[in-house]
């Protein structure tokens, strides 16, 4: 028990120590609900030729959306530019380094616009950083930092205008082939409220004509507005200073703490759960999924600077504490005589191939569903049934938590609590532990996305674990109907 003290005292007193950034960050960033929209001019363009429409009746449909910010490229013309600018758009200013040397785009860029870097590099990379940042800070522009698009000089360039970044997200035409208004609206929704995303840049879908193409951008506006954001011209991503604790840790050290905390966490959860072998498995659940949140919130106070909710600090390796903090409570499971029988057993090539094959297989599918982009896609059916909980709770609680690794986290200590002894790891209920285990790394894991906002994290969370007792139900009547066949038998 001294154990169990010693802990506690200790994740106290780094939550203590987290929780004033975790506030700071909240502060900074509740306030902000204001989304910017943009279309393409090559979109624009291409439409209006195609539908023979002309291009002022093109313009004043996108203005009565209302849609005020086109992403134009470095070869449009004065006469195009004077258009727009007397129509009343804000300008952003899109293209390749290589292809535009960083004085072109000083000379086109006046107050209020803004700069997207396309291709490999950020513009003015590697000689001309700080003149390009001082360009944008000059103009009052904005500069978009777009998901999942990594460029070199990046992590150089935003420092120096950290006053003029906004996160945004891209519906890009070869994503938008084949219609899915629905698809893309949740994806875009999703950025929004569970990524901080504040700047949407929507292509238009060559599959759908020009009047529906806009009806789709109107819908998402509309969508947006019924969840309390607005719309309006670019409002960058507020800048704050973490405590005094955390700014005497480098970024580095700071992520290296959220590391080992991500693998060690759910191991040392699960050490201690398995010390209260005579409580009741709700009792222990919850004490564990607490133990868990409590790991997950330190873990995203070490995360909670400016530069890691912005993605320019994150823990690498996400997928690997997926996996070790399995393969250690193996250590932890297994008894003393288990560990020499699998020692001294002579290793055959069937051993190998099928503990090849099956370890293979679990690692490889449950590696295949994680992450932004899972080798593995999901069903038709398994996104209805998420798109259809993401509209009822609000924020989708994870698969693998409430379908996979709570149920089974359940039904072992089920299990556990009734066989008493360590007689045979399949059967003892050991072997549901380790699965469930599964479950609780999500749940640390889900604060290692520091690009999330706190409370999405929270929601997600809580919604997966009353979800996880509701689909537990099924899994211990089953098994009690059939102990209590077996005792009669």
């Amino acid at each position: 028990m001294l154990f169990v003290r010693i802990v506690f005292l200790i994740l106290a007193l780094a939550l203590v120590l987290m929780v004033p950034d975790i506030k700071t960050r909240i502060e900074n960033q509740r306030g902000d609900r204001r989304i910017s929209l943009t279309v393409d001019w090559g979109d624009v363009i291409w439409f209006s030729q195609k539908e023979e429409k002309s291009l002022p009746l093109v313009l004043d449909r996108l203005l009565q959306i209302p849609i005020s910010i086109i992403a134009v490229p470095l070869t449009l013309t004065e006469k195009e530019e004077t258009h727009l600018r007397g129509r009343g758009f804000q300008l952003l200013w899109r293209g390749e380094q290589e292809a535009n040397p960083p004085y072109t785009l000083f000379t086109r860029l006046k107050e209020g616009d803004g700069i997207l870097s396309q291709g490999e590099t950020v513009f003015g990379y590697p000689k001309a950083l700080a003149e390009t940042a001082e360009a944008v800070k000059q103009k009052k522009g904005f500069f978009p930092l777009m998901e999942f698009s990594p460029q070199v000089g990046l992590h150089l360039f935003s420092p120096l205008v950290k006053n003029h970044l906004i996160k945004g997200h891209c519906l890009q035409t070869k994503e938008m082939m084949t219609p899915y208004p629905q698809l893309w609206k949740h994806r875009l929704r999703r950025a929004v409220e569970e990524r901080w995303v504040r700047f949407l840049y929507i292509h238009f879908s060559p599959a759908l004509p020009l009047e529906e193409n806009l009806a789709f951008q109107s819908d998402v506006m509309q969508d947006l507005i019924m969840r309390k954001y607005e719309f309006g011209p670019p409002r960058p991503f507020p800048h704050w200073e973490t405590n005094s604790f955390l700014r005497s840790l480098s970024q580095g050290q700071r992520l290296l703490m959220a590391s080992l905390l991500g693998l060690f966490g759910p191991v040392l959860g699960f050490v201690l759960i398995l010390s209260f072998s005579r409580q009741s498995p709700l009792l222990r659940y919850i004490f564990f999924s607490f133990f868990s949140i409590g790991i997950g919130v330190a873990i995203y106070g070490l995360g909670s600077s400016w530069e890691a909710a912005l993605g320019f600090a994150k823990v690498k390796g996400i997928k690997i504490l997926l996996i070790l903090p399995l393969l250690i409570s193996l250590c932890f499971l297994l008894t003393k005589k288990e560990w020499e029988q699998i020692l001294t057993r002579p290793l055959t090539g069937a051993h190998v191939l099928i503990g090849g094959v099956l370890g293979a297989g679990f690692i490889g599918l449950y590696l295949m569903r994680s992450g932004n982009f899972p080798l593995l896609s999901v069903t038709h059916v398994e996104r209805l049934f998420r798109d259809l909980l993401e509209e009822i709770l609000g924020v989708r609680p994870r698969f693998k938590e409430f379908f996979i690794g709570h149920p089974l986290l359940l039904l072992g200590f089920l299990i556990q609590g009734r066989v008493r002894e360590k007689k045979s790891f399949l059967t003892d209920g050991r072997l549901w532990l380790w699965l469930g285990l599964i479950g609780q790394i999500s749940i640390i894991n889900t604060f290692l996305h520091f690009h999330s906002p706190f409370h999405v994290n929270m929601a997600r969370t809580l919604h997966g674990l009353w979800l996880g007792v509701l689909f537990s139900i099924p899994l211990c009547v089953i098994y009690s109907k059939q102990v209590s066949r077996d005792r009669k038998g």
